[in-house]
């Protein structure tokens, strides 16, 4: 048993399908560049940069932002399925336990199917499920007790799985006797609905969720019999493997106040800060990319500096100045020309403050500082202006995701302020590089 969504379904504005496969290269990598930088989901870098926020904000990435915690695993094992009506789900139900007794009644029987446990769902009666999630114990039928023939067990085992699949390969495992059993409980070919049945697999029993013994090879069918806390054979001192589930429901509601997007989406978070045009999507649909291509022309190499980088300093700054950066509020985004002899940096200072049910996305550019001595190198100055625009639209399509997902939500009120000493350099720029970026990204 483990927790399923509906096809397409969608936290916060991010496919679950893609959240999954996020949590499963950040699983791989131990590398949130590779988390945000996922094309295969994810549309641009900023939209990688909100799902990596939305795990965050669920309690499915460690403190570490590298380990994936046992709710994130639940997810990752998480499937995708329509819905059903209950009453489907108790009819499928209700020929499967039919079906078990007319097995139990045939003195010359495989198997014996000792207990089933219901669990999920359809215990819980929901008006809409997914599958139908059983614990089914089986033990030999009687004529194959344990102490006789062992071999005539599996010589029969493996006759009645040649039944359902003449090709069927013995390869000495054994196996014929967990594939018969299948067949033989749910036929040839499992219905989609069964398919959170276990055989033996002991699974369920392990995440001490509330069940139903709702068939014994003693008792027969038991529909009304009392909900447990847990299987009776559950044990909550022992130590299970990663790959069990731990929950089997979740509520993936974020209430929290948007906050501004960790900032080193934009530079994949490497080490350095090293900034590549490429990395904020493909090439054919990046606008980042394409608006840097116009005006610089590949001279520039660009840096973010966020108080964790391992490199230098921004050109005007101390080592003082790089302690009070932060990723989420204070940042410094520098480009470099001929190897150092033309440098220009810039100071960006980001804040989300809700405003009723509106957010205030804010974006202050200040400080900023170049070889040159009366004003900025123009084509350095507007290169930074895209990349703090870049960052500003997805600080915008953050808190947009994020309040649509909850009743009642507002709307996005952006804010671009400037330093008075930067108030000749186009200060309407920023505002348009961050509406043409939105525009392209937006979905």
């Amino acid at each position: 048993m483990s927790l399923s969504f509906p096809p397409n379904h969608k936290i916060a504005g991010t496919p679950v399908t893609a959240l999954k496969e996020g949590l499963r290269s950040l699983t791989r990598t131990n590398d949130r560049g590779s988390f945000v930088g996922l094309r295969s989901k994810f549309e641009t870098s900023a939209h990688g940069a909100h799902a990596l926020r939305v795990a965050e904000l669920l309690g499915l990435i460690d403190e570490t932002g590298l380990d994936i915690t046992p709710v994130g695993r639940a997810i990752m094992q998480s499937k995708s399925m329509k819905k059903t009506d209950l009453a489907k789900a108790d009819a499928a139900l209700m020929a499967l336990l039919k079906h078990i007794d007319e097995l139990n009644q045939d003195p010359d029987r495989l198997f014996t199917i000792t207990q089933v446990y219901l669990y999920g769902s359809v215990m819980r009666r929901a008006a809409q499920v997914g599958d139908i999630d059983l614990e089914i114990r089986t033990d030999r039928g009687p004529r194959y007790a344990r102490g006789t023939d062992f071999q005539l067990y599996l010589d029969a085992c493996l006759a009645c799985v040649r039944s359902f699949n003449p090709n069927y390969h013995d390869d000495g495992m054994t196996r014929e006797i967990d594939k018969a059993a299948e067949y033989l409980i749910f036929g040839k070919r499992r219905s989609p609905l069964l398919k959170g049945a276990q055989i033996n697999s002991h699974q369920l029993e392990l995440i001490g969720a509330p069940c139903q013994l709702i068939y014994s090879a003693s008792n027969g069918m038991d529909l009304g019999a009392p909900i447990l806390n847990a299987h009776p054979d559950y044990n909550p001192t022992e130590v299970t493997t990663h790959n069990t589930p731990q929950l089997t429901t979740m509520d993936t509601t974020i209430m929290a106040i948007p906050e501004p997007i960790d900032a080193r989406f934009i530079s994949k978070y490497r080490r350095d800060g090293r900034i590549n045009e490429g990395d904020f999507g493909p090439y054919g649909s990046n606008p980042v990319a394409r608006m840097l291509r116009q005006i610089e022309r590949f001279w520039n190499s660009f840096t973010l500096f966020s108080g964790s980088e391992e490199n230098g300093i921004p050109f005007g700054s101390s080592k003082s100045e790089l302690k009070q950066l932060d990723p989420r509020h204070r940042i410094i985004v520098e480009a470099d020309a001929f190897h150092g002899s033309l440098r220009t940096s810039m100071v960006l200072e980001r804040q989300i403050d809700m405003v009723g049910n509106d957010a205030l996305v804010k974006l202050h550019i200040g400080q900023v500082r170049s070889k040159r001595r009366k004003t900025p190198e123009q084509t350095q100055a507007q290169s930074l202006l895209i990349l703090a625009s870049a960052i500003h639209s997805a600080d915008r399509l953050h808190a947009r995701r994020l309040l649509e997902a909850r009743e009642g939500s507002g709307k996005i009120i952006p804010s671009i302020t400037f330093e008075n000493d930067f108030a000749d350099q186009t200060p309407q720029a920023a505002s348009v590089y961050t509406d043409i970026i939105l525009s392209s990204i937006s979905d």
